[in-house]
């Protein structure tokens, strides 16, 4: 078996000699064979290179000196295919003095070959990239004692550019960020700001484009009971009459909504009326008094954002006075001082036309009877 110590040739046997060429064609069919380990490989190969760069060292010309062609048994042992030869068609005119090839000689050791790839050891390994290998550039890598060139893996093929790839990652990972972040404000201060913008879109409607209300037709109310006008024809309700906090909690709490009379609860409502029918054609109507007209106004507002599957009708509607209907349900709420009024009609067995107009006839006349504060 040839070995190289101390040179690029080694004479062998009979006066035979072993270029560093073959030393590592016979390297590879050792491996390939099973005969030598992937660490032995490797520093047989290492020792191979190294020689080499020491020879290249005396050789300032850029080529070594020029080798006997293997005989014999040598030329059987290569095993690449010609497309790894490098010939070279050109003659001695057409290259640098540093470039020029011996003719019908082995390939040559040339560091401005980039991207060296012939001498693959299995399949699963691949070229170093970078510096890591002779050909990598016009410097020769470190020698055989470095641990460079005995690591394996992908890992060492992909340090040269951790550095690159982790500030990419890290920039992508706070864009991402910084867009959950946007969004996310985003949706908070707009389902936040909603019910306030609402209420400015009903105070806008209800003040630029709507007709005033009917004209007071009687003094303020003095008590509860006058607060609201006389209820329709039709069976009544079994809630008729006063509404203090106490009624509005307990047995009567049905006539307003759970977050209407909570809110009425909460702000110490002063006391209240309720009117209502049952029948094809159920009314209702709700007077609440507030301790002022800003928990009044406040109250409205309440209510009228819980019809959020109603629709607002300008035929309906007067200035500081906003008609929700669904075509079969009409239903307002507005604040006269310190009351809060709320009138429904809903058609139980009957049109929607026939509701409409009971609405309004009771509208008309509640707001003639207490008159909206815009």
């Amino acid at each position: 078996m040839a070995m190289i110590a101390n040179g690029v040739v080694i004479m062998m046997g009979k006066g035979a000699s072993v270029t560093w060429q073959d030393e590592l064609q016979h390297l590879d069919a050792e491996l390939a064979a099973g005969r030598l380990s992937a660490e032995e490989y490797r520093q047989r190969r290492d020792t191979a290179l190294g020689q080499a760069h020491a020879e290249q060292a005396r050789w300032p010309g850029g080529d070594l000196p020029q080798q006997e062609p293997p005989q014999g048994p040598a030329q059987g042992r290569n095993p690449f295919p010609p497309a790894f030869a490098w010939d070279r068609s050109s003659g001695p005119s057409q290259q640098s003095p540093s470039q020029q090839p011996p003719p019908q000689q082995p390939p040559q050791f040339r560091p401005d070959q980039a991207g060296w790839a012939p001498y693959q050891p299995q399949p699963g390994w691949g070229p170093a990239n970078g510096n890591g290998t002779p050909w990598g550039n016009a410097e020769f890598p470190p020698e055989h004692d470095s641990t460079r060139w005995t690591r394996t893996g992908p890992r060492v093929l992909a340090t040269g550019n951790s550095s690159k790839g982790k500030l990419i990652a890290g920039l992508s990972l706070g864009g991402v960020l910084l867009a959950g972040i946007i969004v996310a404000g985003t949706l908070l201060f707009t389902g936040s700001e909603s019910p306030g913008r609402a209420a400015a879109e009903r105070q806008t409607r209800a003040t630029d484009t709507l007709p005033e209300p009917p004209p007071a037709t009687a003094t303020p109310p003095a008590t509860s009971e006058e607060a609201l006008v006389a209820r329709p024809p039709g069976p009544a309700n079994s809630l008729n009459g006063a509404l203090s906090p106490a009624a509005l909690d307990g047995d009567k709490s049905g006539v307003l909504p759970v977050s209407v009379r909570s809110f009425a609860l909460y702000r110490d409502m002063v006391g209240g009326w309720f009117r209502g029918t049952d029948g094809p054609l159920k009314s209702s109507m709700v007077a609440v008094r507030m301790p002022d007209e800003a928990a009044a106004r406040k109250l409205v507002e309440v209510y009228l954002d819980e019809q959020s599957g109603m629709i607002s009708s300008d035929q309906l509607s007067y200035r500081g006075v906003e008609v929700v209907t669904d075509s079969s349900a009409f239903r307002t709420a507005y604040a006269g001082q310190d009351w809060a009024v709320v009138i429904s009609v809903r058609a139980v067995d009957a049109s929607g036309q026939e509701a409409r107009s009971l609405f309004r006839d009771l509208l008309e006349r509640q707001l003639a009877n207490l008159p909206p504060t815009t």
